[in-house]
């Protein structure tokens, strides 16, 4: 009995180990089985991963604008449940969410996320892109009385509103294309004489449009080309200038070349109207005199004439180049301009201003006129003659309201050629005759050096009083 005790004791011992193995891997087996019911659920033979699902993938949104997204988890494991749900942007410059509601902010595209918290802890998310558009509301025109000569060119500047407008493209049409013509760079060209209008209509929201009232005059003051003295590149250096003249035979080696003070200059007016500060010459702004920079201007003696006639002297204007720094490069020059003035002790000032006049037209064109209303009052025996040479001219006011100096010239004719380009004849109370090619935006670089300029002058410290 005791043995037979024994040997039952023994296995006894050797089941219950077997027992607690087993016992011990099916509960392993078990925690494994409810852990992965979380995250998956069985379907047959085939196990589905739960997963989050929104009822949009991309959204066009205008700015100012709400919408709503859902999101639903799927296959969720028995007994589990969203405990949770984020949203976010990835960026709150172009959309914000909140609880699934959308804002359009401004502008652009943004990601949007969805997270969700399942209660048995998984995390699930999922995204949706967002397209925010911003309408035009309003177009504006510079300017909405334009005009213009015909043969012209012009690109009127249309404002598209608001400023963060996602789609600024318009398109122009001509309300009489006999009149006005439109190419597909936006570019308008005046065909004829007459009145028409020009509508900028908004390719984003074709019923905002603008209007412009266009009046196209008859042809004059302009010619077809960029206008050269001698052949000679606007902005070359005054070496290379210098070199030109002298192979054209304008001037030779001993032409007395010589540089003169960069305080007083002649360059082209804003307005077409020479005016003048000192003697007919345009004062170029103190700063330049100060630093002796800016301009140079350099004098010689012609050895051919113009038109038949000897000038007495022709004068460069050469401004300097503006470093890559943005600083006034003293060393660097750019012709803007050249003009000569006519002896009148041999020939009268009238004589030579009307047979240049009639010279130049014949050769570039029709010029534009500009006569001083006062004249007949203080110069009586010249201005029948004038009045006649340069007939239709249009009038001009002894001081012009805006206009700074005393408008000392009385006879003014213009023309201007293309890239900024033109000829300016002149006939002063004096009856002198000056004659002027150059650059019609010199007055622009000269603001653009002045300014560059003050800003390399170091102020001075106050010694006091």
């Amino acid at each position: 009995m005791i043995n037979i005790g024994g040997n039952f004791t023994a296995r006894g011992r050797e089941n219950c180990t077997k027992r607690a193995v087993l016992l011990l891997l099916s509960l392993i087996l078990l925690m494994s089985f409810l852990h992965f019911s979380v995250a998956e659920e069985s379907k047959g033979n085939e196990t589905v991963l739960a997963s989050l699902q929104l009822d949009r993938t991309e959204i066009q949104l205008q700015k100012g604008y709400r919408t709503q997204i859902h999101a639903t988890v799927l296959n969720l494991p028995k007994g589990v449940r969203a405990s949770k749900y984020e949203w976010t942007t990835s960026d709150d410059m172009v959309a914000t969410i909140r609880n699934g509601s959308v804002k359009g902010v401004g502008g652009g595209n943004a990601e949007l996320t969805c997270t969700a918290t399942l209660t048995d802890g998984t995390v699930l998310t999922a995204a949706c892109e967002v397209y925010v558009t911003v309408p035009v509301n309003e177009l504006k025109a510079t300017n909405r009385f334009i005009t213009i000569m015909a043969g012209d060119t012009y690109i009127p500047e249309i404002q598209v509103l608001p400023e963060d407008a996602t789609n600024k493209a318009y398109l122009l049409s001509s309300g009489n294309e006999q009149i006005l013509t439109v190419d597909a760079d936006g570019q308008i060209t005046a065909q004829a004489e007459g009145k028409t209008t020009l509508t900028a209509t908004s390719e984003d929201q074709p019923d905002k449009s603008v209007r412009l009232s266009v009046t196209v005059t008859r042809r004059i003051g302009k010619t077809d080309g960029e206008i050269l003295f001698q052949g000679v590149p606007w902005g070359s250096d005054c070496e290379t200038t210098l070199r030109i003249l002298k192979e054209k035979g304008f001037i030779s080696e001993d032409a007395g070349v010589r540089n003169s003070s960069t305080h007083l200059a002649w360059y082209w007016p804003e307005n077409d109207l020479m005016f003048s500060q000192t003697s007919a010459w345009r004062s170029l702004p103190a700063i330049f005199a100060d630093r002796q920079a800016g301009a140079k201007r350099t004098s010689m003696i012609p050895r051919k004439t113009i038109g038949g006639y000897l000038p007495q002297t022709a004068t460069l204007l050469f401004l300097n180049g503006i470093d890559s720094g943005g600083k006034c490069d003293p060393e660097a020059t750019r012709l803007t301009g050249v003009f000569f003035q006519f002896d009148n002790r041999h020939e009268k000032g009238t004589i030579i201003f009307t047979d240049l006049l009639k010279k130049l037209e014949k050769q570039y064109g029709e010029f534009r006129r500009y006569l001083q209303k006062d004249i007949p009052r203080y110069y009586p025996e010249m201005f029948s003659e004038i009045q006649e040479a340069i007939a239709g001219a249009v009038e001009y006011a002894l001081q012009e309201p805006g206009m700074v100096g005393y408008l000392g010239e009385y006879a003014i004719c213009t023309i201007r050629g293309e890239r900024n380009t033109g000829i300016m004849l002149n006939l002063d109370t004096n009856g002198i005759v000056t004659l002027f090619y150059g650059r019609t935006d010199t007055a622009d670089m000269i603001r653009e050096l002045e300014k560059a300029l003050q800003e390399e002058t170091p102020e001075l410290e106050d010694a006091g009083v």
